[in-house]
């Protein structure tokens, strides 16, 4: 009896020593019973520690690695290593605007232009600043002849200063900046005249040496501006398409020599047609001085020489001719002003060498020829008598070796002179060569001998153990 009371305890025991945490007696209770029949899908849901056969890490229908927008070649290399101007400099090796090409380490620094050039830090100050009026524009060539326009436009400029200037950054523009050059490298001296012109080759451009060449700078035809400007300031400026200007074709327009002036030469009518043909066949006075575009007043004397054109002076603008003055033979001008040039101011002297003829007692014995005279000096055997002494001495030659008789003398007698020709070159000419001492080497100082020998010189013939 006792046994069957104590069967219900002996079975709960049992059936708590089997119980999972958290579970009650009731559900474990159930769990074995239902684990005696048919297996339930609750109980393959729940987590179990023991080991089971499928794999842990469960294959995916994604892929791992999931495709991007991004390219997959992409650049590796620092965009500053490119030279996007194609200067020969990129950004880390230099070029601080790698989007023009005139901007890079190697460039010219232009001072005053606002640019960095050369990438150095800034923009280099000007060495000089030029004032309005320190450079006058005095000759425009924007419509050759001779030349094509592309190689034979020019213009000149004048400094009006008492100063050298530096012409570096110098801007030459139009009015509408639309065309434009800098100036680098160029200097003018004082009170000189200059040219810029559009072609460097003087076969070309009218046999022309500009002191700078342009390009990006066209001179119209029909009129047009030139200005130059320097820091801001503009130092000259000349519209030639504005009313009373000349229009030539051929010819320069050149601002009359009387109206230098940064403001005369605005005004048209201070200009004239040049008259002066230079070496193209176009006409213009290039690099020099202009001439005066106002017709002279014939009363006024305008050398200084006490002479006007209607007191009878033939050369007005030089005050060595005038009726005053003697005439000077020889230089083909008419010196005093009366319609003979070099007539003889001694009748007597016919060839002007300051010696009377002959028949007027005189002792040239040849008027007509100016090197025969008592002050000329002997060449040599050639049947002339030079100095009129009345022989035909030896003089500078000695006509006595088998070659002799050209009439051309090198190196013989007292009377020796190098100039004519190098010692001993004139072979069919031997000459007279002194030898004092007797070591057979020439001496221009010692006593003539005849000797067709001596071909050296003698550096002392005095000393015959001394020679060449």
């Amino acid at each position: 009896m006792l046994r069957w009371l104590l069967l219900p305890s002996i079975l709960t025991a049992c059936s708590t020593g089997f119980q999972k945490e958290g579970d009650s007696v009731e559900d474990s209770v159930d769990t074995n019973e239902e684990a005696s029949s048919e297996p339930s899908g609750e109980a393959a849901d729940e987590p179990s520690d023991e080991p089971t056969d499928e794999p842990t890490d469960e294959p995916t229908d994604e892929p791992t690695d999931e495709p991007t927008d991004e390219p997959t070649d992409e650049p590796t290399g620092d965009p500053n290593d490119e030279d996007n101007d194609n200067d020969g400099f990129s950004v880390n090796e230099g070029d601080c605007d790698d989007n023009n090409d005139t901007i890079n380490p190697d460039a010219e620094e232009i001072p005053g232009d606002g640019i960095d050039n050369d990438c150095e830090g800034g923009d280099e100050e000007l060495s000089v600043q030029l004032a309005a009026g320190d450079l006058i524009i005095t000759e425009i060539m924007n419509n050759p002849s001779s030349v094509d326009d592309s190689a034979g436009e020019w213009f000149e400029i004048y400094n009006n200063t008492g100063d050298t200037l530096d012409l570096t950054g110098l801007v030459v523009r139009d009015d509408a900046n639309s065309e434009s050059f800098t100036v680098s490298g160029v200097e003018i001296e004082p009170e000189t005249h200059i040219t810029f012109g559009n072609s460097s080759n003087p076969s070309q451009n009218g046999g022309i040496q500009h002191e700078y060449v342009y390009s990006n700078f066209n001179l119209s035809n029909s009129g047009d501006e030139i200005i130059l400007e320097m820091g801001g300031v503009v130092v000259d400026a000349v519209d030639y398409g504005a009313t009373g200007f000349p229009d030539p074709n051929g010819s320069s327009i050149s601002l009359s020599i009387d109206q230098y002036d940064a403001t005369a030469n605005d005004t048209g009518s201070n200009w004239c047609e040049a008259d002066t043909m230079f070496s193209s066949g176009d006409y213009g006075t290039p690099q020099t001085e202009n001439t005066s575009c106002v017709p002279p007043d014939p009363s006024v004397d305008y050398d200084g020489d006490g002479y006007s054109e209607s007191d009878g002076d033939c050369d007005d603008g030089n005050a060595a001719v005038s009726p005053a003055v003697t005439e000077i033979q020889g230089n083909g001008i008419d010196d005093n002003c009366n319609g003979v040039i070099d007539e003889q101011a001694n009748p007597n002297d016919m060839d002007g060498d300051g010696y009377d003829n002959f028949s007027a007692g005189g002792t040239d014995c040849d008027d007509n020829n100016s090197a025969i005279n008592p002050g000329a000096l002997e060449v040599g055997p050639n049947n002339i008598d030079e100095n009129c002494d009345g022989t035909l001495e030896q003089g500078l030659c000695n006509d006595t070796c088998s070659w002799a008789g050209d009439g051309v003398c090198d190196d013989g007698g007292g009377n020796a002179d190098y100039m004519v020709c190098d010692f001993g070159s004139d072979c069919s000419d031997c000459g007279v060569r002194p030898d004092d001492d007797g070591d057979l080497a020439y001496d221009a100082g010692g006593t003539p001998i005849n000797s067709d020998l001596l071909t050296v010189a003698d550096c002392d013939d005095t000393d015959p153990a001394r020679y060449p």
